[in-house]
């Protein structure tokens, strides 16, 4: 673990060798986003950036990301803020703004959700592989308690990754292991300022609650640290689990770039009950796109029902199943389809939370949307589809302007301009050489 800073850790300071280890994992990536939004450890992993690329003499791209929410009146003062500090740097800033109606409950969930949404579509657009975020280790704890609160197991208990994958885009914490003492002294030891954001007093929010024990109750200190010593051998044993279903999955699965995929049901009994009921959980996930993963006592059933001699079929989480010659289909429940995404120019949006969608920047504005009800006639059209079946095809994305099918790029038409791309392809275990499998008939 990184030293942390001043008094947790004796008065020592980050290194230039700390720092180069803190990002050394990311020197071969060709462009990097920060999302910095001007509070104390944002701004620090933007300085620590700008400090670790100042000493390579190759280094990545590198652009800043700050969302102005709308939520505060300050906020877009504060956005600028941010863009002159970046600028100070010589790195290029976007701020990126939720537009629309703001709900009136679940404000802070659903800006996360908008956040991350506006933040991904602009590093798919921009080609920037990695964003990376300035979560510490304190936040990890209080991610820890709230979810131990709430019952989590093994796996929720491992806390944030250090890098996952949404929405088509790697998400990298860097910071994980340093406490936000050592971000702060590493800022105020070059004089440099950052905003608070008051939104982190209001005891209205649950992690501000848990952060408020944490400071004043030493059982709850202790409990994180016990938390956060187990996260280690917890995710290690998670990824152990995943390498195993990693291999069922590219053993039992053909996953298709149409957001569906099939499966020997021989291959999930004979791998047993809990890694059954794991590998269906990425694909109710995947297929289904769902938000969140079914629970576990759901996914057994599934299972149980599902690999019985006699297939009835069922559904769960927006995915369907059913069986057809002698295997077993996992396809988007059509009435639970995504709803019509219009896009404007050459932006990348997320369709149905499964597909990153885009059209070309000399397309009038264009609807995507499920082929749904047009399947029938739109599968005469194209042999491509012929082995697809019914339930899968309905689902598929199209692009459609007044009502005519512009491009489906799942049937090869419509030009290089228009992109589905399925994002959980590589979770399905449909990734080979050459890409995402496509469906072949049995």
């Amino acid at each position: 673990m990184l030293t942390a800073y001043g008094a947790l850790a004796g008065g020592v300071r980050l290194s230039d060798a700390d720092i180069d280890q803190l990002f050394s994992p990311l020197a071969k990536a060709g462009h990097l986003a920060l999302a910095v939004s001007g509070g104390a450890d944002s701004t620090a992993l933007m300085h620590l950036v700008h400090h670790w690329i100042s000493k390579r003499s190759a280094a990545p791209k590198i652009s800043v990301l700050t969302v102005d929410h709308g939520l505060r009146a300050g906020a877009g003062a504060e956005a600028r803020r941010v863009g002159a500090s970046a600028a100070a740097l010589g790195f290029p800033h976007h701020i990126l703004r939720w537009r629309g109606e703001k709900p009136v409950r679940g404000v802070q969930e659903a800006a996360r959700a908008a956040r991350y949404g506006l933040m991904c579509g602009w590093c798919r657009d921009h080609g920037a592989s990695h964003l990376l975020l300035a979560h510490h280790r304190q936040d990890q704890a209080e991610t820890l308690m709230m979810r131990a609160a709430r019952g989590s197991g093994p796996d929720g208990l491992c806390g944030m990754a250090a890098l996952s994958r949404r929405e088509g885009v790697w998400l990298a914490r860097p910071l994980l292991e340093l406490e936000p003492e050592a971000l702060r002294g590493f800022l105020s030891e070059r004089d440099l300022g950052w905003i608070e954001d008051p939104s982190n007093r209001d005891r209205r929010y649950e992690r501000v609650r848990v952060r408020a024990r944490l400071a004043a109750e030493g059982a709850a200190r202790a409990e994180a640290e016990r938390l956060l010593g187990a996260v280690a051998g917890l995710t290690r044993a998670r990824l152990r689990r995943e390498a195993a279903i990693d291999a069922l999955m590219r053993r039992a699965v053909i996953a298709s770039e149409g957001g569906f995929c099939h499966f020997d049901p021989a291959a999930l009994r004979d791998a047993g009950a809990e890694a059954a009921s794991r590998a269906l959980r990425r694909m109710v996930t995947g297929v289904g796109g769902s938000a969140y993963p079914p629970r576990s006592k759901a996914l057994e059933g599934l299972a149980e029902r599902l690999l019985s001699d006699a297939m009835p079929g069922a559904t769960l989480g927006g995915c369907r199943f059913f069986s057809r010659r002698g295997r077993i289909w996992a396809v988007r429940e059509g009435r639970n389809a995504g709803e019509e995404t219009l896009l404007q120019g050459a932006e990348s949006r997320i369709w149905d939370r499964r597909f990153a969608v885009r059209a070309p920047q000399e397309a009038r504005p264009v609807a995507v949307r499920a082929l749904g009800t047009d399947w029938p006639a739109i599968r005469r059209r194209f042999n491509a589809l012929a082995d697809v079946p019914a339930a899968a095809g309905r689902s598929l994305p199209g692009f459609f302007s007044g009502g005519a099918l512009l491009a489906l790029p799942f049937a090869g038409f419509g030009g290089d301009g228009f992109k589905a791309e399925f994002l959980h392809g590589e979770a399905l275990g449909g990734r080979d050489g050459d890409g995402i499998k496509p469906v072949r008939s049995r």
